[in-house]
């Protein structure tokens, strides 16, 4: 296991290559995610943005105390992996002393430190394998929602029993409707029955992202292109509404 706490240089084949050589021999490199409030998808910090295209990286963002993103973390729903701690950390610091940082140099080596665990449990693990069991098995966080493959922050002990968290209740944490189109984040999303309902009336068109998947047969996103015409009807200027999501399946629906 590689952690790789720094980042901010430009785009390099070099050190690409290097990570992916690394990868040849299921060496799992944990990096970063970078300190520039940026996301990661529309503007990569590297090394963190070759996690997009290499399978034994995992890019950490930092959290706080509260399970919040911390001010200063890059996120990136593709580019960045999972989340940590990152947040005022009490580490070693040279000359013998011991200090509190913060950054996502704080938040890499808990996952790099998770990795470990799970090859000294099982060193037969490809660094892929590695990689998935983290972000499957990270606890669900509200705040994380889209920031972050996961979803979530990384859970020692569920990676190491290699068992998801429970789905969380149906929930909506955020909104937004723009260019014909209705964004929904949240958990509890049911992949390929989960209705958005505006005003209690169902949306049409009703879009199921795989890759906003917790790994539990729940989904984090959902979209829904009804038309011009229906976005402006249901969505008229200086009004409010109110969205819910309904899960046939379960009879449940969203507060």
């Amino acid at each position: 296991v590689i952690n790789a706490s720094w980042g901010g240089g430009e785009e390099s084949q070099a050190l690409r290559d290097a990570i992916a050589e690394a990868g040849k021999s299921e060496i799992v490199f944990v990096c970063s995610a970078g300190n520039d409030s940026l996301d990661n998808d529309e503007t990569p910090e590297f090394p963190s943005g070759f996690a997009t295209s290499l399978n034994n990286m995992i890019s950490v963002a930092a959290i706080d105390i509260n399970d919040n993103l911390s001010p200063f973390s890059n996120y990136g729903h593709l580019a960045v992996s999972v989340a940590a701690p990152g947040s005022f950390i009490l580490s070693t610091v040279p000359n013998g002393g011991y200090d509190t940082i913060s950054g996502t140099s704080m938040a890499s080596p808990h996952v790099a430190g998770i990795a470990a665990l799970l090859l000294s449990k099982d060193p037969s693990l490809t660094a892929m394998e590695v990689r998935d069991r983290i972000i499957r098995t990270a606890e669900p966080t509200p705040a994380l929602v889209s920031r972050v493959v996961a979803s979530g922050r990384a859970n020692a002990y569920n990676a190491l029993i290699n068992t998801p968290p429970p789905p969380r209740s149906l929930t909506i944490v955020q909104a937004a409707v723009s260019k014909k189109k209705v964004t929904i984040d949240g958990f509890g999303f049911l992949n390929g029955s989960s209705i958005i309902e505006v005003n209690g009336v169902p949306l049409s068109g009703v879009g199921y992202d795989t890759s906003y998947s917790l790994g539990n047969g729940t989904l984090t996103r959902l979209t829904a292109k009804p038309g011009k015409s229906t976005i402006k009807q249901m969505f008229p200027a200086g009004l409010f509404v109110k969205l819910t999501i309904f899960n046939p399946t379960t009879g449940e629906r969203s507060p």
